[in-house]
């Protein structure tokens, strides 16, 4: 298969990464009244684009593309083009290549009754009598995700999706650190991405533009919150029906192609017409990989991504039935708000908390794109004998700089940009256990003959899978170099492994200290 491998970075030092964050902050915010570069909108022209976030280097092409202009209370949108509406240079097509395994199980698009049957009691599910697919619309958010993760993540469902609808910020979750858009209008990496999931499948990147100094509150994930909300308009524009499937997703994360199919065909409960739309959701039972696809998380499951049916969906359900959740920030004194729900309007992971008490016996309010992701309660999905329904690759980035600016500006930060990779996250520190044949919180990637039932279709290509991992391992053995010290007094603490008695621990499926 292709893949780009952009190469290792290096750290800036301390009064070089400081300057680059202070120029970067005055060009975003200080610019905000020049006229416009390389961008047009219509049909509203009040705030021009930065030029900071004019970071591609197909910068000539911009000039031909307009995006349409969405303003909410905390900034504003920007939707362009699908990839079935623009025209990818000749010198930008790529031609995906799959091996003989990977092609067979790609090679399902005939419903076949006998298999389908059999596919769906593997989940608990029936068949219906005459069985048609349901289509479906993908959600995530996109940042610093390698072009290897999103083919790990595009091989899965390669040709399935009707819509992938990406959303890309100026800033990262924290507000604090301007961003370029990697993915921008007409650029190289933009095309790439279209191509990624088929030629069947309508992808878009639209963009989310952070308002500075905006009123947003003071959680940390306000804007991941915020900017989730340009999925659902990109589903809506993209014909959404009622009896369609919605799956919101972070970008490394994938429901299995078998289960994409079974929510397709089967007779699923949390998809037939007249929900409630109290707990509309599916959760995936996700294998987790730490790095590389050899390092998979021994006794341990994620829960996403997840999937609801369109009539529980904002601006694809019905809101005279299901009404809006009161939010956070109004929008113009609409009815309409965004953000999360506020108490007695339901569940969601971040309040902890929460109840549907506004609504005795409902029917309950429909579900924005972040909902989806952190609304609670839904129904978590296993095939028959546990086996996995989805797979996360987490941090399977390119250099070791990409961790230590994840750690410090996303989710939920903390001042990382100057550690060892290993010292970051436990996460990290079980994957540096593996390119370190560590083993004993890994699961090994080859489980013989079965593989192809529970292991990622783009890395049962032999060679996609070395080269992840030597990547991995390359990184690992660069932060050893790079913090010798360190790394021997660390050993010298806690044993040869940093995962080991004196270090982290699984307790329950979750990552302790010992």
């Amino acid at each position: 298969m292709r893949s780009k491998h952009l190469g290792s970075g290096r750290v800036k030092s301390t009064r070089k990464l400081a300057l680059f964050y202070a120029f970067a902050a005055l060009a975003l915010y200080g610019t905000l009244d020049a006229d416009p570069q390389g961008y047009a909108w219509a049909p509203e022209t009040s705030l021009p684009f930065s030029p900071i976030l004019q970071s591609s280097p197909d910068k000539g092409r911009l000039n031909e593309v307009t995006l349409v202009r969405s303003n909410v209370k905390h900034g504003y949108f920007l939707f362009g083009y699908d990839s079935h509406q623009v025209q990818i240079p000749a010198n930008e097509t790529i031609q995906r290549t799959w091996t003989p395994a990977q092609t067979r199980l790609l090679n399902d698009h005939e419903i076949n009754l006998t298999r389908e049957e059999a596919r769906c009691q593997s989940y608990g599910y029936a068949l219906p009598p005459n069985p048609r697919r349901r289509r479906l619309f993908m959600g995530a958010l996109v940042a610093d995700d390698s072009l290897e993760v999103l083919s790990a993540v595009s091989a899965e469902a390669y040709d399935i999706f009707h819509t992938v609808a990406f959303v890309e910020s100026n800033t990262t979750f924290t507000g604090r650190t301007p961003r370029g858009f990697r993915f921008g209008p007409g650029s190289g990496r933009q095309h790439e991405l279209y191509q990624l999931f088929g030629p069947g499948t309508k992808v878009s990147v639209d963009y989310y533009v952070s308002v500075p100094n905006d009123k947003i509150g003071e959680r940390g994930n306000a804007r991941e919150v915020l900017q989730r909300d340009a999925v659902q308009r990109r589903w809506h524009k993209n014909g959404m029906r009622p009896d369609d499937v919605a799956i919101f997703m972070d970008s490394d994360e994938a429901f299995t192609r078998d289960f994409l199919r079974a929510m397709q065909i089967c007779d699923v409960p949390n998809f037939r017409p007249g929900q409630d739309c109290m707990a509309p959701k599916i959760l995936a039972s996700t294998l987790v990989f730490e790095s590389s696809p050899e390092c998979i998380t021994k006794g341990r499951r994620w829960y996403h991504p997840d999937a609801v049916v369109g009539e529980c969906v904002e601006l694809i359900g019905n809101s005279t039935i299901h009404p809006h959740a009161k939010r956070q920030y109004q929008l113009n004194g609409k009815e309409e708000s965004v953000g999360l729900r506020v108490p007695g309007q339901g569940m969601n992971v971040w309040t902890r908390g929460g109840s549907y008490s506004d609504f005795k016996t409902g029917p309950y309010p429909l579900w924005t794109a972040e909902d989806i992701r952190t609304g609670a309660p839904g129904t978590s999905k296993t095939k028959a004998g546990n086996l996995p329904t989805g797979y996360h690759f987490h941090n399977f980035f390119e250099d070791a700089h990409k961790f230590r600016f994840k750690y410090s500006t996303y989710g939920e930060p903390m001042p990382s940009m100057y550690k060892p990779i290993w010292k970051i996250h436990p996460d990290v520190a079980l994957a540096w256990d593996c390119a370190t044949n560590e083993m004993d919180k890994i699961e090994p990637f080859a489980v013989g003959e079965n593989a192809e039932a529970v292991r990622p279709i783009y890395y049962l290509d032999d060679d996609a899978r070395r080269r992840r991992h030597v990547r991995w391992k390359f990184i690992v053995e660069g932060e050893k170099e790079r913090f010798e010290g360190k790394w021997r007094a660390w050993r010298r603490r806690n044993g040869s492994n940093p995962n080991g008695k004196k270090g982290w621990c699984f307790e329950n499926g979750v990552v302790v200290r010992c």
